[in-house]
């Protein structure tokens, strides 16, 4: 195989890192790998908010006596995979669970800088929401997705088989518009799981 030399922006470069996260994710892949490629594009967006002179939107609802106990939190199993300088038989108990809400506040946080979702993104975001139904506004939910009973059919569709119809249609629809009228006609109508 010939090498091949990329040129990637800062913007590019997280986005694919997050992008191969998601993906991973609803392959049900290594949580280790996943909190890795999505802690490095959301250190990268962070600091292209900061750039931008703007601040990470979680971090404002923080009270500022303990935003560095929270970030310390935050970053510590990132931190964890990336360095064994001072804590080479270091163990960690790893809570799977923050890798959905680090990939779902990357995500928050692109469309902070003006970046649109991309399908994979956009999966995501419909399926976390379908997986954690008390932490969404279930009016504007039901408005995009459909009926609680229709929810509750696309929830029980596995991950995989999620993505995969998700994706498929997501390419189809050349357009937002064109597929804000997909999820609007196939969301309501899901197919049997």
């Amino acid at each position: 195989m010939k090498d091949t030399v990329l040129r990637v922006s800062k913007i590019s470069a997280a986005r694919r890192q997050l992008g191969t996260a998601i993906e991973l994710w609803f392959s049900h892949g290594d949580p280790i790998s996943i909190h890795t490629l999505t802690s490095a594009a959301h250190r990268v967006i962070g600091d292209l908010l900061r750039a931008q002179g703007s601040d990470d939107p979680l971090y404002r609802r923080i009270k500022p006596e303990y935003l560095s106990e929270v970030i310390g939190k935050i970053n510590a199993p990132y931190n964890f995979t990336k360095h064994a300088d001072t804590d080479p038989d270091g163990e960690l108990e790893f809570n799977t669970a923050i890798n959905a809400m680090k990939i779902l506040h990357s995500i928050l946080a692109l469309r902070q800088l003006g970046e649109m979702m991309d399908g994979t993104e956009h999966a995501f975001f419909v399926r976390n929401g379908l997986e954690n139904p008390a932490i969404v506004n279930k009016d504007a939910f039901e408005q995009a997705v459909g009926s609680p009973e229709e929810m509750q059919a696309w929830a029980a569709m596995d991950r995989p088989k999620f993505y995969r119809e998700f994706r498929a249609a997501y390419a189809g629809a050349h357009t937002a518009a064109a597929f804000a009228r997909f999820m609007g006609k196939t969301m309501g109508n899901p197919p049997n799981p």
